[in-house]
């Protein structure tokens, strides 16, 4: 017997109820009208049903899912949108994938953009520093008389021999004139 979480239980309770979606992605309710959908924290389109005397949220695209492929959503790796937008739910944009199918989906500005935001978050120096690195490598401290080296350099701003490497040739940090 199948385990499925308790969201995806409500998908399913609220399809045997008798909710449904429209080719467009709009979801109908018991009573045969459009319920309104809002923009969750995720990006994605969702609705709140009563089941079980409580409410509970689900995401639109899988409740499309699951009115098109039924059980088989819940052996998918993810629900994709073709065209990258989490706010089209239509019938034929929405189809079951892979996490590496999905981010193909992505439009390559959209990717790339994420990527930079997500680059700047492990970032363990500052454009400032980077700077200094790659101008003092190699060079005579002017106090000390020392040759500055990748492992000072690193000993200095607390980081490995490799990120100093990385740094100075210009593998990583590229945005940094």
């Amino acid at each position: 017997m199948r385990v499925i979480s308790s969201r995806s239980a409500a998908i399913v309770s609220a399809v045997e109820r008798g909710y449904r979606v429209t080719s467009t992605g709009d979801v109908i309710g018991l009573r045969g009208r459009k319920l309104d959908l809002c923009v969750g924290s995720t990006g994605y389109l969702q609705t709140g049903i009563a089941t079980g005397g409580r409410r509970i949220t689900l995401t639109v695209h899988r409740l499309v899912a699951y009115c098109k492929y039924g059980v088989a959503l819940f052996d998918a790796e993810c629900v994709r949108h073709l065209d990258g937008n989490p706010l089209n739910n239509s019938w034929d944009n929405v189809v079951l994938g892979t996490h590496s199918e999905n981010m193909i989906d992505i439009p390559v500005s959209v990717r790339l953009a994420k990527g930079q935001v997500a680059a700047r978050a492990t970032r363990k120096l500052t454009d400032d520093q980077v700077r200094s690195i790659r101008y003092w490598y190699g060079k005579i401290h002017p106090d000390t008389g020392v040759k500055l080296t990748g492992c000072l350099l690193a000993k200095m701003y607390n980081t490995s021999n490799a990120q100093i490497s990385f740094v100075v040739n210009r593998y990583t940090y590229k945005h940094v004139a």
